[in-house]
């Protein structure tokens, strides 16, 4: 029974495909224009290349040269005083050409003066701060670091103490009396109120 079902589907498929082979080639093929024709019907845009227009143009060119080309007879009919006519109009639009060239020259503009800018004022140098600090016993990085933020040695109390944390110099702290500036460095300051 599979095997009578098999044969007809077969069958049907070589049928069909013969006969669309034949509606095709009876229908003929569409040429370029007609299936543009058919695409603006339906709606859809071609985007133009330059190859299209590069063809489109080659092809008006020859289609104005056959037209547009006279006969001999027409050439041979044609007067002098046409031929002196055609050759001053051609010379009058050569000079009109030459005087537009030779007036659309555009003024040259004058420079304008960059301004003068004056160099920025230096700021004075800020007074340098010196201090005597006394580092008691049992005192901690973060009491001596408040200790040198509160008389004007370092600008931020947190930053000191992490910069004597993070070197190793906060186990290091020395009990006694140091004299100190605002013009010293983190490492100066840390090498003064430590066992270094």
């Amino acid at each position: 029974m599979l095997k009578y079902y098999l044969r007809g589907l077969g069958i049907g498929i070589v049928v069909t495909t013969i006969i669309l082979t034949i509606v095709f080639n009876i229908r003929g093929k569409l040429s370029d224009s007609e299936i543009k024709e058919r695409a603006s019907k339906l709606g859809m845009v071609m985007a133009q290349t330059t190859e299209d227009s590069i063809f489109d143009k080659t092809v008006e060119d020859t289609d104005e040269e056959t037209t547009d080309k006279p006969t001999q007879k027409q050439t041979q009919t044609q007067t002098g005083s046409e031929k002196e006519t055609t050759e001053a109009s051609t010379e009058e639009s050569t000079t009109e050409a030459v005087t537009e060239e030779t007036t659309t020259e555009t003024p040259t503009e004058k420079p304008t003066p960059e301004p003068v800018t004056e160099p920025p004022a230096t700021e004075p140098p800020a007074p340098v701060n010196t201090a005597n600090i006394e580092i008691r016993s049992g005192m901690y990085s973060e009491a001596v670091s408040r200790m040198l933020f509160n008389a004007g040695i370092i600008p931020n109390a947190a930053e000191f103490n992490l910069y004597l944390e993070n070197n190793g110099y906060a186990e290091r702290i020395a009990v006694g009396t140091f004299t100190v500036s605002s013009d010293m460095s983190y490492d100066q300051l840390a090498r003064i109120i430590t066992r270094s």
